[in-house]
């Protein structure tokens, strides 16, 4: 669960096909990604955005990185 404060920012989400779709986040939206979902983030042109992520565990989040060159990059 995200919850944006302040800001926008651009989720890019890509479907079991391999299509794509992005979705805008502006302040007070609130977003619910699926787990195993792929997806990443960008900013816009304003590059400003606060975002608060709420855990369903004490664990927090971990990275699975589905491109070759950011997998290189954090090993």
């Amino acid at each position: 669960l995200r919850y944006n404060i302040d800001g926008e920012g651009i989720f890019i989400f890509v479907f079991p096909n391999g299509s794509q779709a992005r979705l805008k986040i502006e302040k007070n939206d609130i977003l619910v990604i699926t787990k195993g979902a792929q997806h990443w983030f960008e900013v816009t042109p304003k590059r400003t955005i606060k975002l608060v992520r709420f855990y369903t565990s004490k664990n927090g989040w971990t990275p699975i990185y589905s491109c070759p060159f950011l997998k290189e990059k954090t090993n």
